[in-house]
This record gives C-alpha cells, sequence and structure tokens, in this order.
C-alpha cells in the first residue's frame, strides 16, 4: 500500500480497483530492459517499483510507450502488455494498461479476483469478533488450576 503522506499529496485517478499486489516484471523500452516489482495492480495499470536507480529517478512522459511481461504468480507465462507513464508517486511510477491480449487481459482479471478474495478474507477475519469457545474456555481453566507448567497449584493452609 502507499503510505498516507503518498496518497495525500497524489490524489486518485484511478479508473479500476486497485490492490495490493507483489509480482515481478520486465520492463521494456527499445533495446534495453529492466527489472521492476509491480506494487499495485488494477485491470487498467499498475504501480511500479524499479530495481534500478536510474530508472527510479526517470522522467517519463506520457506519449511514450513501453512493453512490459508482467510474471503472475500462478500464471503459465508471464502477460505481454503495452503500458504508458501516467504520473510519477516518489519512488514509484504509476502507468496505464494501453494494448494487451484478450487472454492476457482476462488472466490480469482472474488474478485480480483471487487477490481482492484474498483481502476480503483478511479484512473479515481482523474484524470477526472473537468467540469465546468451550474449548479455549476449558483450556483457561485448566491453566488457572494447574499452573503454566501442568502442575497442580499449592495449596495454601
Amino acid at each position: 500500500m502507499l503510505s498516507a503522506a503518498t496518497e495525500a499529496s497524489h490524489p486518485q485517478r484511478r479508473l479500476g480497483l486497485r490492490v495490493p499486489a507483489r509480482a515481478w516484471s520486465v520492463f521494456r523500452g527499445g533495446s534495453h530492459g529492466a527489472y521492476a516489482m509491480v506494487v499495485e495492480l488494477s485491470a487498467t495499470g499498475l504501480v511500479l517499483r524499479f530495481a534500478e536507480r536510474r530508472l527510479r529517478e526517470a522522467a517519463f512522459r506520457p506519449e511514450q510507450r513501453f512493453g512490459l511481461d508482467l510474471f503472475l504468480p500462478g500464471a503459465s507465462a508471464p502477460l505481454r502488455l503495452s503500458v504508458r507513464p501516467v504520473r510519477g508517486l516518489g519512488e514509484l511510477e504509476a502507468f496505464e494498461i494501453v494494448e494487451a491480449s484478450a487472454v492476457d487481459r482476462l488472466t490480469l482479471a482472474e488474478h485480480l479476483d483471487r487477490l481482492a478474495r484474498v483481502e476480503r478474507r483478511a479484512h473479515a477475519r481482523r474484524n470477526r469478533p472473537r468467540a469465546v469457545s468451550r474449548r479455549s474456555l476449558a483450556g483457561a481453566w485448566k491453566r488457572l488450576l494447574l499452573g503454566p507448567f501442568g502442575v497442580p497449584l499449592a495449596r495454601s493452609a
């Protein structure tokens, strides 16, 4: 996720639901390539953190087009995308997906569904009230009566 300072200094202009993601990509510009980590992903774009310093500090122009090979976990082959720079976010760079095959868009959509499902489950787990079960209650009584080592506590006379 982006920090609160980054979020505040860059208003949200996203077209689709963006979810936190971790995937490697190969960013291609002409005959040169560089590795980048996908930080956030949506059906219409992505946010990258470049591994190389010169690309982290590069000034991209909106009319530029780049190739991107996206290696999604569980995918049989990398997605081949054409992207254009949208804006810089500190050390991160946001890109819009300009062109992708129908198969790659479907693979991306399925991956986003999985990520969103995992995120919803984690959110529900964090916000679920903890119920006291008989098992945990019995364990608490056992620890109280027997002490931390399973040995009965000495009774005072």
